[in-house]
């Protein structure tokens, strides 16, 4: 089975039962489950999955304020198993950890690292290796040392550089490796790819690899709670929003995950900067925080 359609299966279901509940008289939205569960074998499962979490859970299709939408869905993806914040041992035992405040720290390896809000890593220099494993968020790092080499690792693949500047993003959607000076290799199990200045790589598991040129003024642009999304995907601009609102956001259909745009975002105000891409793409949000949907209109 394909773990990511069908978490996102669950989480549209999820979502539809959450609408109906919400107006049980609505025939749009009755049509929209009709259509959703006929749309394939996981998608059915998936409304009987979470038909169960409902009926379990005591609910009933009786109207509901709209305020307690976010909850109401959020209760939902917990139930079916997938809304989940990042464990506690990560925040506990990361050796740096952020806040609600980018910071800057040494290393072991007397490197340099800044981390954007809410990222934590894990620092595993020995006296053969310089090696750090990014749990999640974004981190950018100064090698200056070349006398052994240095390892990041971020999800399924590992960084190998020697003397650089570069940045690592760490998000539940994908993994990408920017380089700002000197050069890295990425590798996995198959394959390697050399980035130089100015390139990024976006690497997912729905997408085919992007290697991309960025301008290196607007590579690291968070340090100044700036966003500039020149041919990013809502998915991918949603996990950097992700990062700064507490709780969780999700997106409905993949057709509005994969759409390209551009633009500059302000970090500083991400609900608004949410709202601003949902216009941008014809979508609108709903729910409160812990949890918000971007849903297509």
């Amino acid at each position: 089975m394909d773990q990511d359609h069908w978490k996102r299966c669950l989480e549209e279901a999820a979502v539809l039962y959450t609408r109906l509940r919400e107006d049980p008289e609505n025939e749009t939205v009755k049509s929209e489950l009709a259509q959703f569960g006929a749309r394939g074998n996981l998608e059915g499962k998936a409304l009987k999955h979470i038909e169960k979490v409902w009926l379990a859970s005591g609910s009933t299709l009786q109207p509901k304020p709209k305020r307690g939408l976010s909850i109401a869905i959020a209760a939902l993806l917990l139930g079916a198993g997938i809304f989940n914040f990042e464990p506690a041992y990560v925040f506990v035992f990361a050796d740096v950890r952020s806040g609600d405040t980018a910071e800057t720290t040494m290393l072991a390896s007397g490197d340099v690292v800044t981390v954007d809000v809410r990222t934590s890593l894990f620092d595993n220099t020995t006296d053969a290796l310089r090696e750090v494993s990014v749990a999640r968020g974004t981190a950018l790092f100064d090698v200056r040392q070349k006398d052994r080499p240095f390892v990041v690792n971020i999800g399924d693949f590992r960084v190998e550089v020697t003397g650089t500047v570069f940045e690592t993003a760490t998000f539940s959607t994908h993994v990408s490796v920017t380089v700002l000076s000197g050069s890295v290799n990425v590798i996995d199990d198959l394959r390697t790819w050399r980035l130089e200045g100015s390139e990024r790589l976006i690497l997912s598991e729905r997408l085919e690899p992007r290697l991309e040129r960025v301008d290196t003024a607007d590579a690291a642009a968070w340090r100044s709670n700036r966003l500039v999304a020149n041919g990013m995907t809502v998915a991918e601009v949603v996990s950097a929003l992700d990062q700064r609102i507490p709780g969780r956001i999700a997106i409905v259909g993949n057709a509005l995950r994969d759409i390209t745009i551009s633009g500059n975002y302000d970090l500083e105000a991400p609900e608004a900067a949410l709202e601003l891409l949902a216009s941008t793409v014809g979508a609108r949000v709903i729910g409160s925080k812990p949890l918000l949907v971007l849903l297509s209109m």
